[in-house]
């Protein structure tokens, strides 16, 4: 018994230690910051990766648009057809391409020749017309209007899209 009553005495009054009621609440406290720390990281995450798809979707649609317009720039005489869902163009040499927009799968098809229907590309997915307006509306004899909206949802991201629109002239006509 004196070795216990020797090892009470030298500890101070009031330096015992915590109480079971402090370790809980510390433990508490604890938890709730590493709860809001993961919470925090996983909305940051989720938005990156959000914001990272938009750029991938938008990125998509322009480099459509500007190989499109283009096509049409060089071209020596333009077609629009299928109610605005196809282009042809004729280009200075005599060969002609087009872009046909394929309502089934939701693309749009690059066709190098136009007389080969069978060498398409695929030139974007999950493309969309505009309500109420054609893909490719021709203005003019020189001119086309281009409408068309780029659309990628899923259930981690959600919606990511973009409306994208030019007109371009052609300049050999």
């Amino acid at each position: 018994m004196k070795r216990n009553e020797t090892l009470l005495k030298k500890i101070p009054q009031g330096m015992a230690g915590f109480t079971l009621v402090e370790v809980v609440i510390a433990i508490i406290v604890v938890t709730l910051v590493i709860a809001g720390l993961i919470a925090s990281y996983l909305v940051i995450q989720r938005n990156w990766q959000g914001g990272s798809k938009q750029i991938i979707v938008q990125g998509q649609g322009r480099l459509a648009l500007n190989h499109i317009c283009r096509h049409i720039r060089e071209a020596s005489n333009l077609g629009v057809s299928n109610l605005g869902r196809t282009l042809v163009i004729i280009r200075l040499d005599g060969g002609s391409l087009a872009y046909k927009y394929d309502e089934q799968s939701h693309t749009l098809n690059y066709y190098p020749d136009w007389s080969d229907q069978t060498s398409k590309e695929v030139l974007v997915n999950n493309l969309y017309k505009q309500p109420g307006n054609p893909i490719f509306l021709r203005s003019g004899s020189r001119k086309v209007y281009i409408h068309f909206r780029v659309i990628d949802v899923n259930q981690i991201d959600g919606y990511q899209g973009i409306d994208l629109s030019s007109s371009a002239y052609s300049r050999n006509m």
